[in-house]
């Protein structure tokens, strides 16, 4: 190969390098996950926090507000867009005494939802508990794939 060929070809490939450094750092590396919000009251008690809409999960990350001689937690569901479960997440129950103050308590967990493209939809609700029985579901709602 002769000079001036070797002297074009660096150049061309110097050229590609620049453009891929120069374009390369205007697309971010992934796009962000979709998310959305919820929210769940029940008389002075609440949970409320954020979706993220994973490919083969949904996390779930927010607050729950529990009043004096309550005991609150948070549950959700991931379904498909046929209404088949695909999996299930609950928080420990948060508890505050008899004239103990209200207090906010924060969580995260994960859902799995192990098919292409995750969840179609994610049921989220608010129960109540006891330190001696299982749960009940005081208020739940349906929260769509964005």
């Amino acid at each position: 190969m002769s000079v001036a060929r070797r002297l074009r070809a660096l150049a061309v490939s110097a050229a590609a390098m620049l453009t891929v450094l120069v374009l390369g750092s205007a697309v971010p590396a992934h796009a962000a996950y979709p998310t959305s919000s919820f929210s769940e009251t029940w008389g002075q008690t609440y949970t409320r926090g954020t979706l993220t809409w994973y490919n083969r999960n949904v996390g779930v990350a927010g607050t729950e507000r529990v009043t004096a001689g309550n005991c609150r937690g948070t549950s959700a569901y991931a379904f498909t867009s046929w209404d088949s479960l695909l999996g299930s997440g609950i928080t420990l129950p948060a508890c505050r005494e008899p004239g103990w103050p209200t207090g906010n308590v924060d969580f995260s967990f994960a859902i799995p939802a192990n098919i292409a493209g995750g969840a179609a939809y994610v049921r989220v609700c608010l129960y109540a508990d006891t330190y001696r029985g299982p749960g009940t579901e005081l208020v739940c709602d349906r929260y769509n794939h964005p």
